[in-house]
Protein backbone atom coordinates (compact mmCIF):
# COMPACT_ATOMS: atom_id res chain seq x y z
CA UNK A 1 0.00 0.00 0.00
CA UNK A 2 1.41 3.36 -1.02
CA UNK A 3 0.14 6.80 -0.13
CA UNK A 4 -3.10 7.22 -2.09
CA UNK A 5 -2.35 4.24 -4.33
CA UNK A 6 -2.10 0.47 -4.68
CA UNK A 7 0.40 -1.11 -7.07
CA UNK A 8 0.85 -4.77 -8.01
CA UNK A 9 3.35 -6.18 -10.51
CA UNK A 10 2.39 -9.28 -12.53
CA UNK A 11 4.39 -11.59 -14.80
CA UNK A 12 2.59 -13.80 -17.30
CA UNK A 13 3.88 -17.36 -16.87
CA UNK A 14 3.53 -18.24 -20.57
CA UNK A 15 5.08 -15.18 -22.24
CA UNK A 16 7.08 -13.62 -19.40
CA UNK A 17 5.29 -10.31 -20.09
CA UNK A 18 5.35 -7.98 -17.09
CA UNK A 19 2.73 -5.33 -16.32
CA UNK A 20 1.49 -3.39 -13.34
CA UNK A 21 -2.07 -3.02 -12.11
CA UNK A 22 -2.65 0.00 -9.92
CA UNK A 23 -5.25 2.26 -8.41
CA UNK A 24 -4.48 5.85 -7.58
CA UNK A 25 -6.29 9.18 -7.33
CA UNK A 26 -7.36 9.01 -10.99
CA UNK A 27 -8.70 5.43 -10.65
CA UNK A 28 -7.50 1.97 -11.71
CA UNK A 29 -5.11 1.36 -14.58
CA UNK A 30 -2.44 -0.86 -16.09
CA UNK A 31 1.12 0.07 -16.95
CA UNK A 32 4.09 -1.29 -18.91
CA UNK A 33 6.52 0.39 -21.27
CA UNK A 34 5.46 3.80 -22.47
CA UNK A 35 2.66 3.76 -25.10
CA UNK A 36 -1.05 3.03 -24.93
CA UNK A 37 -3.06 0.26 -26.57
CA UNK A 38 -6.82 0.21 -25.93
CA UNK A 39 -6.24 2.58 -23.01
CA UNK A 40 -3.53 0.39 -21.48
CA UNK A 41 0.20 1.12 -21.39
CA UNK A 42 1.75 -1.75 -23.31
CA UNK A 43 4.93 -1.02 -25.24
CA UNK A 44 8.29 0.65 -25.16
CA UNK A 45 11.95 -0.29 -25.61
CA UNK A 46 12.38 -4.03 -25.13
CA UNK A 47 8.70 -4.63 -24.37
CA UNK A 48 6.54 -7.08 -26.36
CA UNK A 49 3.34 -5.05 -26.63
CA UNK A 50 1.27 -7.91 -28.08
CA UNK A 51 2.27 -10.26 -25.23
CA UNK A 52 1.49 -7.62 -22.62
CA UNK A 53 -1.88 -6.81 -24.23
CA UNK A 54 -2.76 -10.53 -24.20
CA UNK A 55 -1.69 -10.86 -20.54
CA UNK A 56 -3.72 -7.79 -19.53
CA UNK A 57 -6.77 -9.08 -21.43
CA UNK A 58 -6.46 -12.44 -19.64
CA UNK A 59 -6.12 -10.65 -16.29
CA UNK A 60 -9.24 -8.57 -17.07
CA UNK A 61 -11.17 -11.77 -17.86
CA UNK A 62 -10.03 -13.31 -14.57
CA UNK A 63 -11.19 -10.22 -12.65
CA UNK A 64 -14.58 -10.29 -14.40
CA UNK A 65 -15.03 -13.98 -13.52
CA UNK A 66 -14.03 -13.56 -9.86
CA UNK A 67 -16.77 -13.08 -7.27
CA UNK A 68 -15.78 -10.43 -4.69
CA UNK A 69 -15.38 -11.76 -1.15
CA UNK A 70 -16.38 -9.81 1.95
CA UNK A 71 -13.40 -7.93 3.35
CA UNK A 72 -12.49 -4.62 4.96
CA UNK A 73 -9.33 -2.55 5.31
CA UNK A 74 -8.84 0.63 7.32
CA UNK A 75 -6.57 3.25 5.73
CA UNK A 76 -5.25 6.66 6.67
CA UNK A 77 -5.95 9.32 4.03
CA UNK A 78 -5.58 13.09 3.72
CA UNK A 79 -9.29 13.25 4.64
CA UNK A 80 -8.82 11.08 7.75
CA UNK A 81 -9.25 7.36 8.46
CA UNK A 82 -11.37 5.42 5.95
CA UNK A 83 -12.77 1.89 5.83
CA UNK A 84 -12.75 0.32 2.37
CA UNK A 85 -14.02 -3.09 1.46
CA UNK A 86 -16.70 -5.33 0.03
CA UNK A 87 -19.86 -6.53 1.75
CA UNK A 88 -22.44 -8.77 0.06
CA UNK A 89 -20.67 -8.30 -3.29
CA UNK A 90 -20.80 -4.49 -3.14
CA UNK A 91 -17.69 -2.30 -2.71
CA UNK A 92 -17.73 0.62 -0.27
CA UNK A 93 -15.48 3.33 1.16
CA UNK A 94 -16.60 5.15 4.29
CA UNK A 95 -15.09 7.40 6.94
CA UNK A 96 -14.19 5.43 10.09
CA UNK A 97 -17.20 5.28 12.40
CA UNK A 98 -19.81 5.20 9.61
CA UNK A 99 -22.06 2.17 9.08
CA UNK A 100 -21.17 -0.27 6.31
CA UNK A 101 -23.07 -0.42 3.04
CA UNK A 102 -25.12 -3.50 2.33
Amino acid sequence: VMSEAFLYVFRDRESGAVFTAYSAGAGPGYGAGGSRFRGKLVDGPGVDGAAIAKAVDSFDALLEATKPQDCELELGTDAGRMRVGVRNGRPYDLPTGAGCAG
